[in-house]
């Protein structure tokens, strides 16, 4: 099994350059500063594509990545962006899997 931290590098040098990287319990968090949600969902699917390929390349066993968004135009109390997110998480991998 892959462990989120073997996940960064595979992650394209875009991704690292561009976007805040962390990883906060069993997730790897992204963050798009300055970008409006459309922004945030196009970054998160390259985030998802570029994994997708990059792991098929190494020729490691094929997983699914899916991703949960929450967007922040304000003031927001932690636990609540990360509760926000959670949920879309779960709705991403209730309806499918394998998408943001």
């Amino acid at each position: 099994m892959i462990r989120v931290i073997e996940l960064y590098a595979y992650l394209p040098e875009y991704c690292k350059k561009h976007y805040v990287l962390a990883i906060w319990w069993c997730a790897l968090v992204v963050v798009f500063p300055n970008t409006d949600e459309a922004g945030a969902l196009c970054g998160l699917e390259r985030v998802r594509a570029a994994l997708e390929c990059r792991i098929a390349i190494a020729g490691l066993p094929v997983f699914t990545a899916s991703f949960g968004l929450a967007t922040v135009f304000g003031p927001i109390e932690f636990n609540e962006l990360v509760h926000t997110a959670d949920m879309a998480l779960l709705e991403a991998k209730r309806t499918g899997r394998n998408k943001v």
